[in-house]
């Protein structure tokens, strides 16, 4: 009897649920996420049904204080109480960044073009951190000037016949800067 009650349940969240628009968002070059739209779960049901985009995370910040990943369709069991429900962008990202400019350990200026690419890979952290991908991007910014200032020119550049940059030099060093930084490394790649 248990059983029965439990899948009609079920059926009846999941058949309510999918008569529901998927809702669909555009992020900002500086946003991934949404702001938070309030829920109620009944303590009658103790569950949610999440209509979920295949390019969007839901996280909800529960009546509790936690933070949960929420699946795409029926969610069960959940604490009764009011919910503030956000959507995470899981899209890849590419972002240019700004020339920068820096002196090198033996005095010469050198100049380079950034192009990243960036996800989310832990939506629970988003709700963690103020403003991420500013946050990210000026951690790239301070890591790609480091870079400049701690290898000589010919470390970069390469020798005066070939002028080509050691892509995979660059990339590592920003790579193990940002694996150090505990929040912000477990957010994106």
């Amino acid at each position: 009897m248990n059983s029965f009650m439990r899948d009609f349940r079920k059926n009846r969240f999941e058949s309510r649920g999918r008569k529901r628009a998927t809702p669909h968002f555009s992020f900002s070059s500086d946003q991934i996420m949404t702001a938070g739209t309030t829920i109620y779960v009944s303590p009658i049901w103790n569950a949610y049904y999440v209509n979920l985009h295949p390019t969007h995370y839901a996280v909800a910040s529960g009546p509790d204080g936690r933070v949960i990943h929420l699946r795409g369709g029926y969610n069960f069991p959940l604490p009764a109480g009011r919910y503030t429900l956000h959507y995470v962008d899981k899209q890849n990202r590419v972002f240019e960044m700004p020339r920068v400019s820096e002196t090198t350990r033996d005095g010469a200026q050198v100049s380079l073009d950034l192009i990243i690419t960036y996800r989310v890979i832990d939506p629970v952290r988003a709700l963690g951190v103020q403003q991420p991908v500013g946050t990210l991007l000026a951690f790239i910014n301070s890591d790609l000037k480091e870079f400049i200032r701690s290898h000589k020119y010919d470390e970069i550049i390469g020798d005066n016949n070939e002028r080509t940059i050691e892509n995979g030099l660059v990339s590592r060093y920003i790579k193990d800067q940002h694996a150090s930084r505990h929040q912000i490394s477990k957010l994106f790649f």
